[in-house]
């Protein structure tokens, strides 16, 4: 077993998203990262017998899987997010999960997932068969919280993992198969636990975040709307974000920015800048395309093409 490490340090700040997405992509075919073109980023990881265990570090981003292309081949495996520091929501089958630091999430591989990552972003990321979770309900894009005893097993024995710096001659087969099957054992204890109830403000995490996925169109969402929609107080939907190092204008904006990136990817993507500034929310397409490019330093047409080139 060998620990590996790389960075967008390594290559030049102006090609450091496209070496991103590069790495991205050569551990998770169909991913894409949108994030600024000088994001800093790490990846360290490992394989343990069959499965697959990393620490990402990121400053803010979105990361996308399979929304541009279907899966050539299904892998059907497993992917558990486990939050070390900052704040990520995991879209999937209709479902949000924001997660924060100690709790785990889980998605699967072969269908449309997508992750909203925080600034001062880490977060464990366990790739295992599906197989290994034969017989078990496995709750995607669902809250498993730090409460649970589990979960907090499978962090500190992960981060142990890394501290060792074991190399391929270190760890005889056994030991590995033998850890393995313990990080298994634990994710399925962290399933199957439900002596915990959620922690205090979970469901409104999801219902909020949901309706502004729901209504992103709409320019006059704001706080109170919000609120007054969801029956909550409007400082209750302040403190959801603020949880998350942000404020409910900044995180609609960048959902805006990422759907906006996502359809300019698009290969079909034919309409005019204008009509997808109002299909977004925003105002009008100045305010769009200013907004757009500083968010990721191109302007959304000089984005598309260069999407286009490499498509």
């Amino acid at each position: 077993m060998r620990i590996d490490f790389d960075s967008t340090l390594k290559v030049a700040k102006d090609n450091r998203i496209d070496y991103w997405n590069e790495l991205s992509r050569r551990y998770f075919p169909g991913m894409s990262v949108e994030a600024p073109r000088q994001v800093e980023a790490s990846w360290t990881s490992c394989t343990i017998a069959d499965i697959k265990v990393s620490i990402a570090n990121s400053e803010r981003s979105t990361v996308q899987r399979w929304h541009a292309s279907s899966p050539v081949q299904a892998t059907d495996r497993i992917l558990v997010h486990l939050q070390n520091h900052g704040v990520s929501v995991t879209k999937q089958f209709g479902r949000s999960a924001a997660i924060y630091s100690g709790d785990m999430t889980f998605c699967y591989s072969d269908t449309p997932y997508e992750l909203l990552i925080s600034d001062r972003n880490e977060a464990i990321v366990i790739d295992c068969p599906r197989r290994r979770f034969a017989g078990v309900d496995v709750p995607f894009a669902q809250v498993r919280p730090r409460n649970l005893p589990a979960v907090g097993m499978v962090h500190d024995l992960v981060r142990s993992i890394f501290r060792q710096n074991w190399h391929d001659d270190l760890l005889e087969k056994e030991a590995e198969q033998c850890i393995s099957d313990t990080i298994v054992a634990l994710l399925k204890a962290c399933v199957a636990d439900t002596s915990q109830a959620p922690l205090p403000g979970s469901d409104d995490n999801e219902r909020v975040l949901a309706f502004i996925d729901r209504y992103i169109d709409d320019s006059s969402l704001r706080t109170s709307l919000i609120a007054d929609r969801l029956s909550v107080p409007a400082r209750a939907v302040q403190k959801i974000f603020a949880q998350m190092g942000t404020t409910p204008t900044a995180y609609m904006l960048n959902r805006r920015l990422t759907l906006a990136a996502t359809r300019l990817r698009a290969s079909d993507f034919d309409g005019t800048l204008t009509d997808l500034a109002h299909e977004l929310g925003f105002s009008d397409a100045a305010h769009f395309s200013r907004r757009f490019k500083a968010r990721f330093d191109l302007s959304p047409s000089q984005y598309a093409a260069r999407a286009r080139r490499q498509q």
